[in-house]
């Protein structure tokens, strides 16, 4: 589904139970659906570019019911980070480069288990 102009998924998206990896990048998205949470498989996110302030809805955490080992939210404008997102300790791969953050949250420590994790050209640096 990679750069299609989408502005919205369905909630049916979570139905995917078998889906291993998504690729969003290069639409309109505004918010992921709450629906995703069904992806009980889903290892990779991408959603590069899809130029969002707010792409994870409070409570995302809850919304991403595999374990998620890369999530790519480069390029999206993204102002703020929910604080939950720090507690998705399967991510080995967190990628938020060229976003607007102005902060992380305060329990990134949690993530141990991230070997790649980019942050460069955020206001914040």
């Amino acid at each position: 589904m990679k750069n299609n102009h989408i502005k919205k998924l369905p909630r049916e998206l979570g139905r995917l139970s078998k889906l291993e990896e998504l690729q969003l990048s290069g639409n309109a998205l505004s918010t992921l659906p709450a629906g995703i949470g069904g992806c009980t498989q889903l290892q990779v996110l991408t959603a590069t570019g899809t130029q969002s302030h707010h792409l994870f809805p409070r409570g995302w955490r809850s919304l991403i019911g595999g374990r998620p080992q890369v999530l790519d939210a480069s390029w999206c404008r993204l102002e703020r980070l929910p604080e939950e997102m720090a507690h998705v300790t399967s991510l080995i791969e967190l990628n938020l480069a060229h976003n607007n953050l102005t902060a992380l949250p305060s329990a990134i420590g949690l993530m141990t288990r991230l070997v790649r994790f980019c942050v460069f050209c955020a206001p914040f640096f």
